[in-house]
């Protein structure tokens, strides 16, 4: 889900009026992290038994995003999307490193 938002996010921001290339670095970055989302959290479908690896990369790509909207938040245009989708991925991330999976014994 978190994914699914940064990338509509990102996909938002290609029509605002930001200088080229930081318009550029954040629509790349944030598509390119929201990609990396959406596949880690299939490949976390496909093999809950590795859900720490996977929470802890879910995490990962949060604090990134995060990190390039503090950074660039004076010169975006505020969108309800940005901070959403990050925090969406950082509680799914949290998740899957607190609740465990019962064993199969």
């Amino acid at each position: 889900m978190g994914g699914a938002v940064s990338m509509g996010f990102s996909s938002d921001l290609a029509g605002s009026n930001v200088s080229f290339f930081i318009g550029n670095l954040l629509i790349e970055n944030f598509f390119i992290l929201a990609l990396g989302i959406v596949i880690v959290a299939g490949m976390f479908y496909e093999r809950p038994e590795r859900q720490l690896i996977y929470g802890l990369l879910l995490i990962i790509f949060s604090l990134n995003q995060f990190v390039i909207l503090v950074t660039l938040f004076s010169t975006l245009p505020f969108v309800a999307l940005g901070p959403i989708g990050p925090l969406l991925t950082f509680a799914g991330g949290l998740s899957a490193l607190r609740f465990r999976l019962p064993s199969s014994r």
